[in-house]
């Protein structure tokens, strides 16, 4: 109990000293200012912590399985769908697909803008500041890593990384 108590007292002066505000009398003696060092080390023990835990484990095993499954499937998946994706269902579902991100982010601006609720308006302008962050750091990856688009059929592992290229 004691121990608790003392991580909660360590916790509240952290999120003082990042705030830089005072601490409400009684919550915590005096707030000090944490160097970023004694931060990291706090930091890694909490981590390691959580590593020790049966959550993170099977947190850690649930992750690992769809990852095997989604390798698995990925050959009879791109197989189905290069032999489906000339019906006119298929096409009209792609096209449904590519618009959903310019709609989600048509509804963050229209809250953003609209928001009279301060929690609304935070989470709607960090949802657009997400989009943008997408936006140009997977035109800036494709560019820089040269990624082949789906529609040059040069399949899944295809690179041509940037350079002078070959004739």
């Amino acid at each position: 109990m004691r121990q608790a108590m003392l991580d909660a007292k360590g916790r509240a002066q952290r999120i003082a000293a990042v705030l830089h505000r005072d601490v409400p009398d009684g919550l915590v003696e005096t707030a000090r200012r944490v160097s970023v060092f004694d931060a990291l080390g706090e930091d890694l023990d909490l981590l390691g912590h959580t590593v020790t835990g049966a959550g993170f484990w099977r947190s850690l095993l649930c992750m690992g399985g769809i990852s095997v499954l989604s390798a698995a499937l990925d050959e009879p998946a791109d197989r189905w769908a290069k032999d489906h994706g000339d019906s006119r269902p298929m096409r009209a579902l792609e096209d449904a697909g590519n618009l959903l991100p310019f709609a989600a982010l048509g509804f963050s601006c229209l809250a953003f803008l609209l928001a009279e609720d301060p929690t609304l308006d935070s989470a709607s302008f960090a949802s657009l500041e997400a989009g943008a962050v997408g936006l140009v750091s997977a035109l800036g990856l494709k560019y820089a890593l040269g990624r082949a688009r789906p529609e040059a059929d040069q399949g899944m592992g295809s690179f041509t990384p940037p350079g002078p290229r070959q004739r």
